[in-house]
């Protein structure tokens, strides 16, 4: 019976088993890195929409609590509620404010002209009676 040589065989590592290694590594980390960009990307596009629902939904409850809005005063009440947000700092947001057959249309829009929030109010008309038109 022979007696076996019992050393440790180390096993070294080969160049290829090493360049694979990485590959494998640079894959994941970069479908990480775009996974986590897109992330932020779409949170930083719902917190814009979310603020835009925010400000039209406090221009029409304030507006209201007016008896007859006209197209100034709403207006106003718009640029106010705007101008209170966080949107009114952000690049590239643009409101749209204008009456249209008998409309008040509000409109909040991203850089690319996607709207992020919109509202149509009807505009009550003036009673007209005796003593109205004097």
């Amino acid at each position: 019976m022979k007696k076996r040589n019992k050393k440790m065989i180390v096993r070294h590592f080969l160049l290829m088993e090493l360049v694979i290694a990485f590959a494998i590594f640079v894959f994941i980390a970069g479908s990480f890195y775009t996974l986590n960009s897109s992330m932020a990307k779409y949170r930083g596009q719902l917190e814009n929409q979310t603020e835009a629902l925010s400000v039209v939904d406090n221009f029409l409850e304030r507006l209201s609590a007016v008896k007859s809005p006209t197209t100034g005063v709403a207006g106003k009440i718009f640029r106010i509620e705007f101008d209170r947000s966080q949107l009114k700092d952000k690049e590239g947001i643009s409101t749209v404010f204008q009456e249209k057959d008998g409309l008040f249309i509000v409109e909040i829009k991203n850089a690319k002209g996607n709207i992020l929030a919109k509202a149509e109010i009807k505009q009550k008309k003036a009673i007209e009676g005796p003593g109205k038109n004097q």
